[in-house]
């Protein structure tokens, strides 16, 4: 009697220190997945102790979600050591989030994309939340391609229009998307697809899924070249914003060429540009155009200051009998040699001094 007491003695002890190994076992186990997939997951803010099958995760989130996700993610993590690996913890929520700084009001609020004739593009604007920036760094890369984003300037700031700002966003990233090149930009409610393709039918797509009530709300213009087909564009805008992006970015590596010393408008580039100009502005009736002319510094200065004005004259007939403008929204000025954007001191620099600039301000 006395040897069974003492085997079943020895038996009891071996039992309670197998299951003591085994417990140790799965604990040292299950904190080491819940760390594991709280760090895939790209949470490595967060700590994790065990006490007995209580899992006590800790850290500063940097944000609610983040900290809810962290939760979420170490409450169904599967224990690697258990037989049948299944869930054999609880969660105790030991995480705070990290007190920010109120931000800063942003009106008007915008974003902009700029997609290069590469395929680099750049991100640029407000974000309400560290949250939805990487929302949306995580779409554009999804859209455009990881090596392609080159470049994101979000800034933080609250004051976006409405709570759908982020698909909005998402929506027109992948309408850019299907463009050679341009940019997308939105303003508050207002904004612009602007670029060129080489097809007629991504044209008229884009053009149709503007207005399909998808983003009912938002106000978008489209204006989209296509080589060989005359220009067509698509609704209006209010924004000044918006309006003066339209004409900048027909602008932008282009400009309107004159005879030389002359103010005759040479080349059918500089025709296909005024017809584009012309079509933008007459998306923006609301506003009037500035054409202002300007020279490089060769030459006596009041010679300059008429060639100058005779050039923006040029400009305004042109888009006025030809461009459908109204005259009253236009205004010609000769501006000489002021205002150089480059050094007068090498062709290149004057060549870039001789130019005409347009400017939007709202009609009275």
């Amino acid at each position: 009697m006395g040897r069974w007491i003492l085997g079943a003695i020895i038996l009891m002890f071996v039992g309670l220190g197998y299951g003591l190994m085994t417990a140790e076992t799965r604990m040292a186990d299950m904190q080491s997945n819940i760390k594991t997939d709280l760090v895939t997951a790209g949470y490595d803010w967060a700590d994790v102790e065990m006490s007995g099958n209580e899992a006590r995760v800790s850290g500063t989130a940097p944000s609610l979600a983040e900290q809810q996700n962290a939760i979420q993610i170490a409450t169904d993590a599967y224990c690697s050591a258990c037989k049948d690996k299944h869930r054999w913890h609880t969660v105790e929520d030991a995480t705070k989030v990290v007190e920010l700084a109120a931000l800063p009001t942003q009106s008007p609020y915008s974003f902009s994309a700029r997609k290069t004739e590469s395929g680099t593009v750049i991100l640029n604007g407000y974000v309400p939340s560290e949250e939805i920036r990487g929302t949306i760094l995580r779409n554009a890369v999804e859209i455009f391609g990881n090596d392609n984003v080159a470049d994101d300037r979000l800034i933080l700031a609250s004051g976006a229009p409405d709570g759908r700002w982020t698909d909005v966003i998402t929506l027109y990233m992948r309408n850019l998307a299907q463009l050679d090149s341009g940019r997308l930009l939105i303003e508050d409610f207002e904004g612009s697809l602007q670029g060129k393709s080489s097809s007629r039918d991504i044209q008229q797509a884009l053009y149709g899924l503007m207005g399909d009530g998808t983003s009912e709300g938002y106000n978008f213009v489209g204006n989209v070249a296509v080589p060989q087909v005359p220009v067509q564009v698509f609704g209006q805008s209010g924004s000044q914003t918006i309006c003066q992006g339209l004409l900048d970015d027909l602008r932008n590596g282009r400009k309107i060429n004159f005879a030389s010393s002359e103010a005759v408008i040479r080349g059918d580039r500089n025709f296909d540009l005024l017809a584009e100009l012309a079509s933008a502005a007459n998306q923006c009736p609301n506003f009037r155009i500035a054409i202002n002319g300007y020279t490089s510094s060769d030459g006596e200065a009041e010679m300059n200051q008429k060639l100058s004005e005779d050039r923006a004259n040029a400009v305004l007939f042109y888009l006025s009998e030809q461009g459908g403008i109204e005259l009253a929204r236009l205004a010609a000025r000769g501006l000489g040699s002021d205002n150089p954007i480059a050094s007068n001191a090498t062709p290149e620099g004057r060549e870039q001094n001789r130019r005409i600039e347009f400017i939007l301000s709202r009609a009275e």
